[in-house]
């Protein structure tokens, strides 16, 4: 019988989902008494499955529930969103010197031999030397900024999982459930 059509007696659930976190997701739901229905590939994306959750309709504490469950998606969505953009800054920084570091060094480069002719030897030397040294500061720092990014996401990512987790719990004393 398909539960998520019985509308009087089960709610249902329908939710896309990365296929490396479908596991993470289904347990998520699972703690809110959500049961798997459906575990389908998506027929548009290789990389995301739909998935079909139902649960009784009536059931003890259902307010209390959904409340904890839309704050257990938020967190859901706050590790997505962290997981995103983990190393962006490293990313952008490193682009952006480089990016600026081969134009500069071009037009050095383009001043030593006349093809400019606005700048002479020397100021084709400097600004080649200007660009080779913008090149080589995107060389150091982008190591130091990915580190420190590094650091700051496992801080945020411990946190949102503590949260998580915290919630689970009041789900499980809520509920009287447990969950492995």
């Amino acid at each position: 019988m398909n539960k998520s059509n019985d509308y009087k007696n089960f709610d249902s659930l329908k939710l896309y989902a990365k296929k490396d976190k479908a596991d993470e997701i289904i347990y998520n739901y699972k703690v809110f008494g959500w049961q798997l229905e459906n575990n389908e590939e998506n027929s548009r994306y290789e990389d995301i499955v739909d998935l079909t959750f139902y649960r009784p309709h009536k059931i003890a504490n259902k307010d209390e529930l959904q409340l904890l469950q839309v704050y257990m998606e938020d967190k859901l969505n706050s590790i997505a969103k962290l997981a995103r953009n983990k190393f962006s800054l490293t990313i952008s920084t490193a682009l952006c010197l480089g990016v600026f570091s081969i134009v500069i060094l071009t037009l050095g480069v383009l001043a030593c031999f006349n093809v400019l002719p606005f700048l002479n030897l020397i100021g084709g030397i400097l600004i080649s030397t200007f660009g080779f040294i913008l090149g080589v500061l995107a060389i150091i720092l982008s190591p130091k900024i990915f580190k420190k990014e590094k650091e700051k996401f496992n801080l945020k990512y411990q946190t949102l999982q503590t949260e998580l987790n915290t919630l689970h719990e009041s789900v499980k004393t809520i509920t009287g459930e447990k969950y492995e």
